[in-house]
């Protein structure tokens, strides 16, 4: 009975040093990315929340900074604000924006078209727009996507930075 209660007290107290070490490198660490359930911790200061079916609120140091659509997206904010980059964050931001105008454009078209209270050159008209939102649509994904790409790689040039030692030499 006695060695029950002394190999308790160690596998709390290795329960307690082993979560120390956990907050201590991941949750404080400027470059960890954690997902705990509907929210993502990254970078030490920034919690995205999922907040509805399509929408992720980004707080930074517990502050509403903006709402997105995808992780991903969020993620790339993330790192653009990181480092101080608010021109592309809001570049990012606006893109976005711009997305979801289009598909809803899309979308209103699409009704439009299988309406039976229009006529032939009605339903023409509506179809050339309707292909040239679907064009603007691939160009919009496309520029978020490099958007995203470059942010991948601020994030990844940053840690080759803090990998770099002066001396050290690859070998």
């Amino acid at each position: 009975m006695a060695n029950d209660n002394i190999r308790d007290q160690y596998v709390n107290r290795a329960v307690n040093l082993l979560t120390d070490i956990i907050k201590e490198n991941l949750l404080e660490n400027s470059n960890a990315i954690v997902r705990n359930g509907d929210s993502i911790s990254a970078f030490k200061y920034y919690r995205i929340v999922k907040t509805e079916k399509h929408a992720y609120s980004i707080y930074k140091k517990n502050q509403l900074a903006t709402i997105v659509s995808s992780t991903r997206i969020a993620l790339a904010w993330c790192i653009y604000d990181k480092h101080k980059q608010s021109t592309q964050s809001h570049q990012l931001i606006r893109l976005e924006n711009e997305l979801i105008r289009r598909q809803s454009e899309m979308m209103h078209y699409r009704y439009f078209i299988n309406s039976v209270k229009i006529t032939q050159k009605q339903r023409e008209i509506t179809i050339d727009r309707l292909d040239d939102t679907k064009d603007r649509y691939r160009s919009l994904q496309k520029q978020i996507d490099k958007c995203i790409n470059v942010a991948k790689y601020c994030q990844q040039k940053g840690f080759d930075n803090e990998t770099i030692r002066p001396g050290i030499v690859a070998g």
